[in-house]
């Protein structure tokens, strides 16, 4: 089946094994292709939406897409898949190929792979088989699997996923067991983020060429990061208790064997820290680089350049305020640790755009936000205005404290605001004389209003 366009696929289903595309067959050898022509545009992508209407324990009965059987799935464009205690895509020793788009499975894993089974997200594959990465924004919220508890392993099958976009962002795991004899490949580059929420291990972890637009990933988990092999930058942050900085949160980093010219960075915020004790930033660092493991260095590879460094904020953006160079213990698994008097301050750098420095583009998104937080404020108020003048009552007060974060985006201009307002109005009915008094009174209204925003900009 061939299809150009936009589709929408709704499926609340009422037995089990049901999905919102299904290719599927009783024995291999019978292949069935679904082929779906879109192209990179949201408003021509594939929107898969249901489930099993009893709910529950039967949701795992639903897939947003499923193969079987060497069978084929081809979305050219953009998709959008949301499931609930289900799995979005699922290819049990199938194909399911698709450019990019947004993968939501709430409460489960997002992909998985059994039998054999493939799934390829943003990537282009040429006739000698060589993958690359593509350029479409991707967004997935569900663990990335190769092994199920209740349909084994991947057997041989792979999973490729990029994130090449600073718009894309994986939120999830990497359950890949070595016992499930199968590959997990990940593309983080250009501004990505990954939230990484547990175990995770990668077979391959291609980050950015260029080390001021890395790809970026939160280890805040406890659990154990892994990449068997790594090549390019990357960025890792961490959060720590600011009572005791160096009480760093989340699990190792181990790369097992990098490519040449491979570097990464391990990066925490200035909470709590004193940046002008040597002493200090000197154990933060330090506690930093303990976190890395670059295992071929016990046998004398020197592939990864390892950097820590304190920052202003978490985010990827955060100007660094001191860095310290990484070296590795042969003799300690390759573990990492701070160089001795490799600490310094870096002097601040100007990032130029196409047109425009990064502190421009921070500066016009600002800007933009308090003048949407200034409409909304005014045409909202306006209104409650109205209503306190318009009422029965001769006075009277009216007061209220809202809450709200939102995100915007627009090209290059990024803002993410959390804003708390307390407002009140007053109202007051005047009598009068003379030819108003046929009318009714005058009635005054004051309000006033406070507002606190917490932002980011970029």
């Amino acid at each position: 089946m061939s299809c150009r366009g936009a589709i929408t696929i709704t499926n609340n289903a009422d037995y089990y094994y049901a999905a919102g595309i299904k290719a599927g067959s009783t024995a291999k050898g019978q292949l069935a292709q679904v082929i779906i022509n879109n192209d990179n545009s949201e408003e021509h992508k594939v929107t898969i939406r249901g489930g099993m209407k009893g709910g529950g324990i039967w949701d795992i009965n639903f897939w947003g897409i499923y193969t079987n059987n060497d069978n084929e799935v081809y979305i050219k464009g953009l998709a959008d898949i949301e499931t609930n205690n289900a799995v979005n895509l699922w290819a049990k020793s199938g194909l399911i190929d698709i450019g990019g788009g947004y993968f939501v499975a709430n409460d489960y894993d997002a992909m998985q792979i059994t039998d054999g089974g493939n799934i390829n997200i943003n990537v282009k594959t040429d006739a000698d088989g060589n993958v690359t990465a593509g350029n479409n924004k991707v967004v997935v919220n569900g663990g990335i699997v190769t092994t199920t508890g209740y349909y084994g392993t991947g057997a041989g099958g792979t999973i490729n996923v990029a994130f090449t976009t600073d718009e894309s962002e994986f939120v999830g795991r990497v359950r890949n067991p070595e016992t499930a004899n199968s590959m997990v490949n990940l593309w983080l580059q250009n501004g990505a983020l990954w939230n990484n929420t547990g175990e995770s291990t990668v077979d391959n972890l291609y980050g950015s060429a260029d080390k001021r637009n890395t790809g970026a990933i939160y280890q805040n988990e406890a659990a154990s990061l892994t990449f068997e092999n790594y090549s390019g930058k990357t960025l890792v942050i961490y959060e720590h208790d600011e009572q005791d900085p160096t009480g760093l949160i989340g699990g190792d980093v181990t790369i097992r064997k990098a490519a040449a010219g491979s570097a990464i960075m391990l990066s925490t915020d200035n909470v709590g820290i004193n940046i002008h004790d040597y002493n200090e930033v000197g154990g933060v660092l330090n506690a930093l680089a303990n976190k890395l493991y670059y295992s071929e260095a016990v046998d004398g590879a020197e592939n990864l350049e390892g950097t820590v460094q304190i920052a202003e904020g978490l985010l990827t953006s955060s100007a660094a305020l001191k860095v310290g160079a990484v070296s590795y213990d042969a003799a300690n698994a390759g573990q990492g640790g701070l160089v001795e008097g490799s600490i310094s301050t870096p002097d601040p750098e100007i990032i130029y755009g196409d047109s425009e420095t990064a502190m421009m583009s921070g500066a016009k998104s600002a800007m933009a936000s308090t003048a949407m937080i200034w409409r909304a404020e005014n045409d909202d108020m306006m209104e409650r205005l109205g209503e306190v003048r318009n009422g029965n009552g001769e006075a009277g007060i009216w007061a209220n404290i809202i809450q709200a974060k939102w995100k915007w985006m627009h090209k290059k201009r990024i803002s993410k605001v959390n804003i708390t307002h307390i407002r009140s109005a007053m109202t007051k009915s005047l009598t009068t004389a003379g030819f108003l008094a046929r009318h009714s009174a005058i009635t005054m209204a004051k309000a006033n209003t406070i507002w606190a925003a917490a932002a980011i900009f970029r």
